[in-house]
């Protein structure tokens, strides 16, 4: 549509105007993006969002015009808004109801690719449920965030009931040339998507509400570009305002007034270019018009804009809308049929569009993200499930309490660290409350349940020591635990055994005196004298969800001057020549430049010169990595590395390897090259073989004093082949390398992806997997040696991207810097033929996931010495979570099939349920299974399917 249509089209107004039902629909949907921190504190975002809420509530209050504002697709802002203004919990209840506001269905907006996809699922079940509680959700997948889309992501709103989605960053107009496309999830779930056009969510605020309210646009459309004369001037007033002391000097500037003006001559223009953003979509009518942008707030101008631009339709009009309106209309104008149905993540690039380099940004929380995903999903909530079933309260208000804290770290910008200062300490204290509250839970369900185990036909003195697996399959676990024994220097000899008498292999590493205090809460503590011996254990056959008991066997003399007799530890070795280890599996050598050579002895593949490290200069921010344009990359080969025996013996051997890379400290001033100044950047690293494993383990502590750089480990391959597989969120991603041309840059950000738990590399004959430990990005490079790189540390000027032309940069600010130590664990696994041979998403699921252990004395109970509550069969078969249900009293389940064939899960109940559904993801029933009398349900899952299950009393 042209200005010379739109001019016409006014002129024609009234005597040949169209019946309303015929008229095109423009939905104009009146939004804000809240990031709940990034270019300013929480709290000072809080103060903000009260701003913009209250006005909001008495916009629509006195304006029934002003219809619809969707409040960013999440639930927390209204409960953030809440605890600042409980008192007008009604009025806001009352829009929402109304349907005038729209919250939800998220709780926050998470970046999906750094969470496991039970967080995604919390996340939504969380979202919808305090929606509805405030009024009602807004039931659209709303999915305007987030530096990607994973795959699975149909197939997860299908789970609450949505099957219509609003997405961007971002998907090419290669895969879907329309805006409208299907979206098929790897389990052929399918949803009608669109896709933003031009400016995302402010197509029509950039083009229209912007013009016409200030009399100069922000885009250029005709240039493609910012408009020159987009910038402040002093002179026309505004009341700006800046606080200029040392310590907010660095804030922006606000305009305490911003008068509108009126320029109706700049809409026709303005419809034109709104239109031209939308030109992608396969229908007519409606069209998306978009009203906004980061921070934006409510106005009556919207309607205002609205009801002169009508006046220049003729066959069109301007409706204020909402999300669900929209998406309702298009999904009955659209010929659904002939649309292209798109597969897999949508993260296209170009970078700067979907923020690529975002993956290996903030590593810091990302590590501590993992880890406190893996204590509260993996540990801290089954064995909640699991004390429960023995009469103990569920922590439910607790775990409520942590995943809230959990949520709000996910926020995208949050996650990654991203934004004012604050961003970044705020996520990792949320972070520590996790685990603090994921580590009580957890203690307290073990306390409760070896409190129930049944030993009283031992001595008194007998000490008991019982192993927790929280997975769902049987496991083998070596584990590093202290044993405290009663005296002070009279322990002559101890074994560790079964129930039946077999020897659990173990290692000594440390022996010391400890003093230690026994509490009781009827009594003062206690001083107890105790020997610590510290041991490296290999427990065998653990049951699935459930727990072993062992018994330590120990000799106490009379005289305390005999102390342990050394003559009883373990003796024998894994060296087989300097600096090589060797089990059954595996022979690893250290070479003198600390890289490692690992040869796999079924098949004698030698992988060769893993582990080496890489440094260069980075010049780019968050979200975008850019090198020097005159870089130093600096590799550690040529280093000679301290390498020292720190463990040695039958069962584990273990080197210390120091390397000092010389790098620059920085850049120079002009950023384009690395300054002269050279510094020692210490690595130091424990590699690690035990007799039983299949992988090479890793302890890294790196300890970052320089600025402007990337670091990172690189593991030549050598295989032919230029596809990667990694965990998503209820899945595995395979990546294929892009192929190169004369005119691709040689640094391609877009080869830089995002892992959870494992990245692996093979040929299909032989493979190379790296269980990340939380890693969570890596590259594959396109050379002939075909090296995987893992990045460790990444470190840049603060600079926010606050908008079009504005790059704010705090250089008082350092936390982008990372410098300090920083530690790293992970592990090497060279396997057979492809992942799923290698069974391993559940290896990387063993890695990452510890037996918990205990320590503790005889007593009457119900529990046998050995018990499992829940096991699940084949390996492909994935748990996701054991947790009590939302609503009730009953246990859910969820699991997911990771390959691409359909396989008969099979699970065992335990003997505490006798009722079982299917149900959604929302946990809703769908029907019920049978369990049968040995207490198993059978159950086929489809390809790469998420189940949730119900099981009651």
């Amino acid at each position: 549509m042209t200005t010379q249509d739109f001019s016409q089209s006014s002129t024609k107004l009234g005597s040949n105007a169209l019946a309303a039902q015929d008229k095109k629909r423009l939905h104009v949907i009146s939004n804000t993006h809240w990031d709940r921190e990034w270019r300013y504190s929480i709290w000072q975002n809080r103060q903000l969002l009260v701003e913009l809420i209250d006005s909001l509530i008495e916009l629509m209050e006195q304006h029934s015009e002003y219809k619809h504002y969707i409040l960013d697709g999440q639930s927390v802002v209204v409960q953030d808004y809440l605890e600042i203004r409980p008192e007008h919990t009604q009025r806001l209840k009352a829009l929402i109801q109304a349907g005038r506001i729209q919250v939800g269905p998220w709780y926050t907006l998470p970046h999906q690719f750094a969470v496991t996809g039970e967080s995604l699922v919390r996340n939504l079940l969380t979202g919808i449920r305090m929606a509805d509680e405030y009024g009602r959700a807004c039931m659209t997948g709303y999915t305007i965030f987030s530096f990607g889309q994973v795959a699975q992501l149909p197939q997860i709103y299908a789970g609450f009931g949505i099957d219509k989605i609003m997405t961007c960053k971002r998907v090419s107009k290669t895969r879907a040339p329309f805006s409208e496309f299907l979206w098929e999830s790897p389990d052929g779930t399918r949803a009608l998507t669109t896709r933003y056009g031009d400016h995302g969510r402010g197509n029509y605020y950039y083009f229209l509400f912007i013009p016409v309210s200030f009399g100069m646009g922000l885009w250029d459309r005709a240039a493609m570009r910012v408009n020159p004369q987009w910038e402040y001037d002093y002179s026309k007033g505004g009341r700006p305002f800046h606080m200029i002391d040392k310590d907010m000097r660095y804030q922006d500037t606000f305009l305490l007034d911003t008068p509108y003006k009126w320029h109706p001559e700049l809409i026709s223009q303005g419809l034109e270019d709104c239109m031209y953003t939308v030109r992608e979509s396969t229908v007519k009518n409606p069209k998306l018009f978009s009203e906004g942008a980061d921070f934006c707030n409510p106005t009556i101008q919207s309607i205002k804009i609205i009801e002169e631009a009508n006046k220049h339709l003729h066959d069109s009009e301007l409706i204020h809308s909402n999300v669900e309106l929209y998406m309702d209309e298009l999904s009955k104008a659209v010929d659904h049929d002939n649309l292209k149905v798109v597969t897999g993540e949508l993260k296209d690039g170009p970078a700067w569009a979907v923020q690529a380099s975002i993956h290996s940004t903030g590593i810091p929380v990302r590590l501590k993200n993992f880890a406190s995903e893996t204590n509260i999903i993996s540990i801290a909530e089954p064995l909640a499930v699991m004390a429960s079933s023995v009469g103990f309260e569920y922590p439910k208000t607790l775990l409520h309490r942590a995943w809230e804290y959990l949520m709000q770290s996910h926020a995208h910008d949050s996650i990654n660290g991203y934004g004012d200062k604050s961003v970044w300490f705020n996520t990792i204290n949320r972070l520590d409350q996790v685990a603090d509250i994921a580590e009580t839970i957890t203690a307290h369900s073990i306390k409760c349940i070896v409190k129930n185990i049944d030993c009283v036909n031992e001595n008194e003195n007998t000490i008991l020591v019982t192993v927790f697996n929280t997975l769902a399959i049987n496991r083998d676990a070596d584990v590093e635990i202290s044993i405290d024994f009663p005296g002070n220097g009279c322990l002559e000899n101890f074994k560790l055994v079964d129930f039946s008498g077999s020897d659990v292999p173990f290692q000594i590493l440390e022996r010391k005196s400890k003093k230690h205090a026994v509490i009781s809460p009827l009594n003062r503590p206690l001083p107890y004298n105790a020997e610590r011996f510290t041991i490296r254990a290999l427990f065998k056959a653990i049951p699935a969800c459930g727990y072993r008991t062992y018994k330590v066997i120990y000799q106490l003399s009379q005289n305390s001057a005999l102390g342990f007799a050394m003559h009883n530890k373990h003796c024998g070795t894994l060296l087989t020549a300097p600096n090589t280890i060797e089990n059954k599996f595996l022979l690893a050598h250290i070479n003198f430049d600390g890289t490692l050579d690992i040869t796999r002895k079924e098949t004698g593949h030698t992988y060769k010169g893993l582990l080496y490290f890489e440094d260069r200069g980075n010049t780019g921010i968050c979200h975008l990595r850019e090198y020097p344009q005159h870089d130093q990359v600096i590799t550690s080969h040529g280093c000679k590395a301290k390498i020292a025996l720190i463990e040695d013996g039958p069962y584990c051997c273990a080197f210390k390897v120091n390397l000092a890379l010389s790098i620059p400290e920085g850049l120079d001033t002009s950023h384009v090259k690395r300054n002269n100044s050279m510094l020692d950047l210490n690595i130091e690293y424990i590699v690690r073989l035990t007799s039983e494993s299949d992988f090479v383990d890793v302890e890294m502590e790196v300890d970052n004093n320089a600025r402007n750089h990337t670091l990172r480990m690189v593991f030549p391959t050598y295989l032919a082949t230029a596809q990667t597989h990694s965990d998503a969120p209820f899945g595995v991603a395979t990546r294929t390398l892009a192929e190169r041309s004369p005119q691709t840059p040689a640094d391609w950000p877009m080869d830089e992806h995002p892992c959870y738990s494992f990245v692996d590399i093979n040929d299909g004959k032989e493979g190379l997997a790296v269980l990340t430990g939380g890693l969570p990005s890596y590259e594959l490079l396109y050379r002939n040696d075909r090296p995987l790189c893992l990045t460790l540390v990444r470190s840049y000027d603060c600079r926010i991207d606050c908008g079009e032309s504005v790059m704010n940069l705090y250089p008082e600010w350092e936390h982008t810097q990372v410098m300090g130590k920083h530690r790293f664990h992970f592990a090497l696994f060279p396997h057979r033929q492809s992942w799923q041979q290698a069974k391993l998403v559940s290896k990387a699921s063993e890695y990452s996931t510890p037996v918990r252990v205990a320590q503790h004395g005889i007593g009457r109970g119900p529990l046998p010495i050995e018990k499992s509550w829940l096991s699940i069969e084949p390996l492909n078969i994935q748990l996701s979570c054991v947790k009590r249900s939302e609503t009730g009293e009953s246990t859910i389940i969820r699991l997911y099939n990771t390959e691409p064939t359909e396989t008969e899960a099979k699970i065992n109940t335990g003997s505490q349920y006798n009722k079982a559904w299917i149900c959604k993801l929302n946990e809703e029933r769908s029907h019920e299974v049978n369990i049968s009398d040995q207490n198993m349900i059978c159950i086929p899952v489809p390809n790469f399917k998420i189940v949730t299950i119900e099981l009651a009393n």
